[in-house]
C-alpha cells in the first residue's frame, strides 16, 4: 500500500504530479541528515511511479529499496545500475566484433543450417558484425583524416584542441595532474610561443570557464595573468578579465566540483549554470524563482 502522505499529494496516476512531488520533498529531505526518510521517500516514489504506470493497478514487487541497508546509503546508489548497464552493453557489443564471420558465410552458403529462426538469427548476428565491423573502418579512417589535419595545423592550434578535448571531458576537466601535463607543453613554457599560447588559451576561456579554482590558479602561475592584468584589459573585456579570471583566482570555488558524479551522459555545465542561477536568484529574494529552479534540477 502506497503512503501517499509521504509525498505530500493524493493518489494520483499522474508520473509528473509524482516526480515533482518527489522533487519538493527532497529539498527538505536530506540523505546525510535524515537516511531513512529518504529511503522511505524514495521507496514510495518509485512504487508511486510503477503505480503510475500500471494505471491504479496493484504492482507485483515494491520493495525495490528494502535490500539496500540505510548504514550503507550513497548518493551514486543509483548511478552503479546505469553503470551496470553500460557495463553489459559493451560485453554485447565485444561479442558481436568477435563473431566468426567466415564460419557463419559457410553455414550460410553450405545452407547447413536448416531451422529457419535459426537461420534468420544467424543472419541478424552476421549483419551486426558487418556494422561493427563497418563502424570500427569508418573510426580508423575520421582518425587518419584527424592525423591529416593536424599536419596542417600550428603547434599552439593542436595544443588548443587538446585543450578542448580536456574540457569537454568533465572527469579529466577537474583533474588537476592533467592540467599539469597540457601547461608543460613547450608552446606554454618557450618565449616565443608563450605569448601566442596565452592568447589562445584566454580566447578559449571567453566560453569555457567553468573550471575549479585550483586549475585558474595553475594557469595564472603558467601565464601570469595577474601580473599582466593592465596588459589584459586592454586587449579583452574588462568584465571578462576581472569577474572571471581574477575573481577564478582569488575565491574560493562556489560549487564543490569534487562532489560531481563523473563519466555520465549528462550536461555538466547546464548543471552548473543552473546552480549558480539558483543561487543568483536567492540572493536577489526571488524565492519562487528559485524554488522552480532548484525542482528543475
Amino acid at each position: 500500500m502506497i503512503d501517499w502522505s509521504i509525498l505530500n499529494i493524493e493518489e494520483t496516476t499522474d508520473e509528473s504530479v509524482i516526480t515533482q512531488a518527489y522533487r519538493r520533498m527532497l529539498t527538505v529531505t536530506n540523505p546525510e541528515d535524515n537516511p531513512q526518510g529518504f529511503m522511505m521517500l524514495r521507496r514510495t516514489y518509485e512504487e508511486a511511479l510503477e503505480y503510475a504506470r500500471n494505471q491504479g493497478f496493484p504492482m507485483e514487487n515494491t520493495n525495490i529499496m528494502n535490500e539496500t541497508s540505510t548504514d550503507n546509503l550513497d548518493k551514486t546508489i543509483y548511478i552503479e545500475d546505469i553503470k551496470d548497464i553500460v557495463r553489459k552493453k559493451k560485453r554485447e557489443v565485444n561479442e558481436t566484433i568477435k563473431l566468426d564471420i567466415p564460419l557463419i558465410n559457410r553455414k550460410l552458403n553450405n545452407n547447413t543450417i536448416e531451422d529457419s529462426d535459426d537461420k534468420n538469427n544467424v543472419g541478424s548476428m552476421y549483419d551486426n558484425a558487418l556494422e561493427n565491423t563497418a563502424r570500427i573502418e569508418g573510426l580508423a579512417e575520421d582518425n587518419n583524416t584527424k592525423k591529416k589535419e593536424e599536419e596542417n595545423l600550428s603547434p599552439i592550434e593542436i595544443w588548443i584542441n587538446n585543450v578542448e578535448s580536456v574540457y569537454n571531458n568533465f572527469e579529466q576537466r577537474i583533474n588537476i595532474d592533467i592540467w599539469k601535463q597540457l601547461l608543460s607543453e613547450p608552446v606554454c613554457v618557450e618565449i616565443d610561443s608563450r605569448m601566442d599560447a596565452t592568447d589562445a588559451i584566454l580566447t578559449f576561456l571567453m566560453k569555457h570557464y567553468n573550471l575549479p579554482q585550483k586549475i585558474w590558479i595553475l594557469l595564472d602561475k603558467t601565464f601570469g595573468f595577474k601580473e599582466n592584468e593592465k596588459e589584459l584589459l586592454e586587449k579583452y573585456p574588462k568584465e571578462f578579465i576581472e569577474d572571471v579570471v581574477i575573481s577564478s583566482i582569488d575565491y574560493e570555488d562556489i560549487i564543490n566540483y569534487d562532489l560531481f558524479v563523473t563519466g555520465l551522459m549528462i550536461d555538466y555545465d547546464q548543471f552548473i549554470f543552473m546552480f549558480f542561477n539558483l543561487v543568483r536568484l536567492i540572493r536577489e529574494g526571488d524565492m519562487q524563482g528559485a524554488y522552480d529552479t532548484l525542482v528543475s534540477l
